[in-house]
């Protein structure tokens, strides 16, 4: 098989991989080169798509989200590979005037035996509920293994929450109720919240399908009628903002946080940098390490789903002008309250996420093209 061959296959699994609001902002470029060896060697190089940068989501944060979503298609590449016998003889992130500008080149050389403990079809079936996970108890070994993924990633750091031990699981609700309303009041991002959706019966190759966001019929027929028209969006905003969006606030953290048996945090470790100065090669393994974590859960007959509310209040502790007063004081208290209740801070990058027994795997996501990703 030649070259081009074998990595448009490892490309067709690879992009399965993970991405916020499922984006996929992965443009990458494959060449074939000769080794001092004569072995072949298959160089990668990873950029985030221009397109990203012209109109990013609010949640994106200047890059973060999508270096995340490189480091977790590189993980899923390197896993098929593995699975191919070759393995990485060569990694570099070179970056750029910001994360934006970020470049990962990867090479992979023959390595006969090699196997990844992950298979194909983890990556493709990256389990996931957004509905109600079975409340039973999962095996501690579960728990364990993650906590040894994420310290081979010394700049990372894990929090876990279950229904006893302090703080609990219940501790987490106020401060993330506090940003659940920020997302529905705020017209930015709930128009944001909103592009991501893909109606029923709408071929679409990014975003996350209705039916599969694990909320009521009910619910997806207001989403559906609020993706449809802005004139309901504003309409829709105002009464939010008089306060009648306080069920839909309750249910969504209530049933995040307790229709599950685990739920957990990974941030990245403080450092003595301007705040809105990320450190790439960090933001880089957060996405190979949440990956990773990912394929784990499922690998174990899991559901995994993130949570991505902490990137709200990311994103207005680094670009504060866009949200209104009423909602500056919220995330505000909520930053507080969670560093009070937990020691997470949500002023730097934080991912949620919740692990539980599958009651209904969601399908799976739309995806690009091998064709629109690869390029020779």
């Amino acid at each position: 098989m030649d070259g081009q061959t074998r990595a448009g296959k490892w490309v067709e699994t690879a992009r399965w991989a993970a991405s916020g609001g499922n984006a996929q902002p992965w443009h990458v470029r494959v060449e074939t080169v000769n080794s001092l060896t004569s072995s072949e060697v298959i160089r990668f190089t990873l950029r985030i798509d221009p397109s990203r940068r012209l109109y990013p989501s609010p949640m994106e944060v200047n890059g973060v989200a999508s270096l995340m979503a490189l480091g977790c298609f590189s993980f899923c590449l390197e896993t098929v590979a593995r699975n191919d016998e070759f393995q990485i003889s060569n990694s570099v992130l070179r970056s750029g005037a910001d994360l934006w500008g970020c470049e990962i080149e990867i090479e992979f050389s023959a390595a006969p035996g090699t196997r990844s403990r992950f298979q194909n079809d983890d990556i493709k079936t990256r389990r996931t509920d957004r509905g109600k996970m079975s409340r039973d108890l999962i095996e501690p070994s579960t728990i364990e293994k993650i906590e040894r993924i994420i310290s081979g990633y010394p700049d990372l750091e894990f929090w876990n929450f279950r229904r006893a031990g302090k703080p609990s699981k219940q501790d987490l609700l106020p401060a993330l109720q506090k940003i659940e309303r920020v997302r529905w009041r705020s017209p930015i991002f709930l128009s944001a919240l909103l592009d991501e959706l893909v109606l029923a019966g709408v071929i679409a190759e990014t975003g996350i399908p209705l039916a599969d966001l694990g909320v009521s019929r009910l619910d997806q027929r207001l989403l559906a009628q609020l993706k449809g028209s802005t004139m309901f969006q504003r309409v829709f905003g105002f009464i939010a903002r008089m306060g009648a969006d306080h069920i839909a606030v309750q249910k969504a953290t209530r049933d995040f946080v307790n229709e599950c048996d685990c739920v957990g945090f990974i941030s990245i470790k403080p450092a003595d940098t301007d705040l809105a100065d990320f450190d790439a090669d960090s933001i880089y393994r957060f996405g190979r390490c949440f990956q990773e974590i990912w394929l784990e859960v499922t690998r174990r007959g899991l559901s995994f789903q993130p949570l991505a509310l902490p990137l709200i209040a990311l994103s207005y502790w680094c670009k504060s002008e866009v949200f209104s007063p009423r909602d500056a004081q919220r995330i505000e208290r909520a930053t507080k309250e969670f560093r009070d209740q937990t020691g997470i801070d949500l002023k730097l990058p934080v991912i949620g996420f919740r692990i539980g027994k599958t009651i209904n795997v969601a399908g799976r996501s739309p995806r690009r093209s091998v064709q629109e990703i690869l390029r020779f």
